[in-house]
């Protein structure tokens, strides 16, 4: 009796490997045809829009139009309409370059300040009441 045991149990552990395989060869094809990539979407809906990953990327699209035109540290930005005092890396604000491109620091573009500029600034303000 012992053999036929042992024939059923590899029997049974055969078929749930084929189950296994089976099951992931649909989910691999379904996720390679795109089904699985938008599955909470209707099919006859467009894909979502991209949005902005951050509020960084408006001021690395200035920094790689000012390398175009050749505009540095002391030169007016024509589409803002200021002055860029200089370029920093935000990850490391306290060093200050006169010309954009990108951080020696960290992987990213250096960020122009301009005159005149609201943005935070490391500043703490507090209100007098």
């Amino acid at each position: 009796m012992k053999p036929k045991i042992i024939s059923l149990a590899l029997m049974a552990a055969a078929l749930l490997v084929l189950l296994g395989l089976g099951g992931y060869r649909l989910y691999a094809l379904g996720f390679k045809n795109g089904t699985m990539a938008h599955a909470d979407l209707p099919a006859s809906s467009p894909a979502p829009e991209a949005e902005p990953q951050d509020i960084m990327e408006g001021q690395e699209d200035a920094t790689l139009r000012h390398m175009d035109k050749g505009i540095k540290a002391g030169d007016m930005d024509p589409v803002v309409g200021k002055k860029v005092l200089y370029y920093h890396d935000p990850m490391v604000p306290d060093k200050q370059f006169d010309k954009p491109g990108k951080s020696p620091f960290m992987d990213m573009m250096l960020v122009p300040v301009y005159a005149d500029d609201d943005s935070d600034q490391g500043r703490v303000t507090v209100s007098p009441r």
